[in-house]
């Protein structure tokens, strides 16, 4: 899926990304993505300034059983097109 970013949480146990994406009826639906501990992302380059509020991005992962509007992240595409693997999985 992809979408805006509204925030980003670079904390432990797990980074999140808050991010808005667009319905399939236009009305703008809020996400969270959750990933990997800070630790193992900023050996890969990642620190809290890496996402900012409006960046546009992708986000690939097991979306919540419960319906609810969260994903746990696999792969997450940035700006700048970077693509980075962030959770177990395909």
């Amino acid at each position: 899926m992809r979408g805006a970013v509204s925030d980003f949480h670079f904390v432990n146990p797990h980074c999140v990304i808050e991010f808005d994406v667009t319905g399939e009826k236009g009305v703008i639906e809020n996400w969270q993505a959750e990933f990997s501990s800070p630790g193992p992302m900023a050996r890969q380059g990642w620190t809290a300034a890496t996402l900012q509020p409006g960046d546009k991005i992708s986000v690939s992962g097991h979306p919540a059983r419960t319906g609810v509007h969260a994903v746990h992240a696999v792969r997450i595409r940035l700006p700048n097109g970077q693509e980075f693997k962030v959770g177990g999985g395909r």
